[in-house]
C-alpha cells in the first residue's frame, strides 16, 4: 500500500470533511474548508492519501506569545485516521510531517489535548515521544 502524505489539494476536501464529520460531527462545508486551507496564516494541514482517497489527516496551529520565550508554541488540534487504515504507520507519518513543518516555522513546543477516555490515542502519542501531563480543560461558548 502506497501512502502519500501531502498538504490538501482541492480534490481532497470532500474526504477531509467525511473523516472530520465521522469523528466530530461538525458539518463543515466545502467552501469553509477550502477557505480555511487557502487563507489560514497559522494552521497547517496534511492529509494521508491511499489510492486517491483521503484516509487520514492532521491539523496543527501555531502562535507566538509574549508569555513564552524562544519561538512559537504549537498544538495538534486533530489527528484522524480511517479505522480501516489504522496500524499502518499513517498517524506516525502525519505527525512527523506536521512536526517537520512546525520546526520550519520555529515552533519549539507542541501541545496535544486528547480525552482521558482515548486510551488508543494516549498510547500512540506516548509511542511517538510525547509526555503525558495533567491539565484541566475549560470551555465557554461566546
Amino acid at each position: 500500500m502506497e501512502i502519500i502524505i501531502r498538504k490538501p489539494e482541492n480534490q481532497d476536501i470532500s474526504g477531509l470533511i467525511q473523516l472530520n464529520d465521522a469523528l466530530n460531527g461538525v458539518g463543515c462545508t466545502v467552501e469553509s474548508v477550502k477557505d480555511a486551507i487557502d487563507n489560514s496564516t497559522n494552521e497547517i494541514v496534511f492529509c494521508a492519501v491511499v489510492d486517491n482517497a483521503v484516509v487520514g489527516f492532521i491539523c496543527g496551529m501555531y502562535w507566538h506569545s509574549i508569555c513564552y520565550a524562544g519561538g512559537h508554541q504549537g498544538i495538534i488540534t486533530e489527528l484522524i485516521v480511517n479505522e480501516n487504515y489504522r496500524r499502518n504507520g499513517i498517524a506516525k507519518k502525519l505527525v512527523t510531517a506536521l512536526e517537520m513543518e512546525f520546526v520550519r516555522v520555529d515552533v519549539r513546543e507542541i501541545v496535544i489535548e486528547t480525552p482521558v477516555s482515548n486510551a488508543e490515542g494516549r498510547g500512540f502519542y506516548k509511542s511517538v515521544g510525547y509526555i503525558g501531563k495533567t491539565a484541566m480543560k475549560y470551555e465557554k461558548s461566546l
